[in-house]
């Protein structure tokens, strides 16, 4: 095995040890941040030197969220609507269930899925906050990202009426909303063609595996 393959390896048997929702005990918390800076120096610059590779959907493994009101959750959490539109939609609670990355290439597109449940009956719902990308020249590992829109789609055969009840919203709420948010932007530690490992703005660090399945939210 080369030092990348073992690195991953090493990566993916840590990952194994997580409990139900995703968390790691400290222990492994530590050895897996030190796994990604090992990975990091391996691949320094292909997020530059190979677009192609980030391109896809991906699905979240893990998640170390960076900003206050998610510090210290896991993939699998209780939120709310309003924190994963990036505060435009009203403050609903559900249950994420998996988060998927999703990008374009061509398009520029640079999309966050996160399907969840809502309400006493687990209704199904899906958010999509889609978002555009550019390179910094200056940086060549850096996706600078700008949200656009965020919108909640039924899923698994529920209905938007559905959604709009197990989220607690009036029957005629808007299920989507345009917005011209601050930019953010996301530095891609690593990726192959199976693994991709973000940091984000505010010190959040995701590892992500690429998905067999069509996207979701690319056409």
């Amino acid at each position: 095995m080369t030092d990348t393959e073992t690195l991953k390896a090493d990566l993916h048997a840590c990952l194994d040890t997580a409990d139900g929702s995703g968390g790691l005990d400290e222990p492994h918390y530590e050895k897996l941040m030190a796994l990604i800076d090992a990975l990091a120096a391996q691949n320094r610059h292909i997020a530059r030197d190979r677009p192609e590779m980030v391109a896809g959907s991906w699905a979240t493994l893990f998640a170390s969220f960076g900003a206050r009101h998610s510090s210290g959750k896991t993939v699998r959490h209780a939120a709310d609507l309003q924190i994963h539109s990036l505060g435009k939609l009203p403050k609903a609670p559900m249950q994420v269930l998996s988060i998927i990355q999703e990008i374009d290439e061509q398009g520029e597109a640079y999309n966050n899925v996160v399907d969840f449940e809502c309400g006493p009956d687990n209704t199904p719902g899906r958010l999509i906050v889609r978002g555009r990308f550019s390179c910094a020249e200056d940086a060549p590992i850096r996706y600078q990202v700008r949200f656009y829109r965020a919108e909640v789609q039924p899923r698994d055969g529920s209905t938007e009426d559905a959604v709009r009840t197990g989220l607690g919203l009036a029957a005629d709420a808007s299920l989507s909303a345009e917005f011209p948010p601050p930019p953010f932007y996301s530095d891609i530690l690593f990726v192959d063609e199976e693994l991709r490992i973000n940091r984000g703005n505010f010190g959040g660090v995701y590892v992500l595996t690429r998905r067999s399945a069509p996207a979701l939210s690319l056409t």
